[in-house]
């Protein structure tokens, strides 16, 4: 099946403001198709926003574990 992931770290991880996300899907010719589209409306992020979200990514368990009971 086409199945499409799509999510982002304010949704993932309730962080307003970093605007960095991801698609995942296993399907190979929509992988194509969506980064020929994101080759042509693609906007560069900003260091600092992709710096937060590394670490946030890197330290994900113990943050997440601050979130839930």
């Amino acid at each position: 099946p086409k199945a499409i992931s799509v999510s982002s770290l304010s949704k993932a991880f309730g962080i307003p403001g970093i605007r960095i996300g991801w698609l995942i899907t296993r399907d190979a010719e929509l992988q194509e198709k969506f980064l020929a589209a994101k080759e042509q409306i693609g906007i560069c992020g900003s260091v600092i926003d992709e710096g937060i979200a590394r670490g946030m990514l890197e330290r994900r368990d113990a943050f997440l574990a601050t979130l839930l009971p």
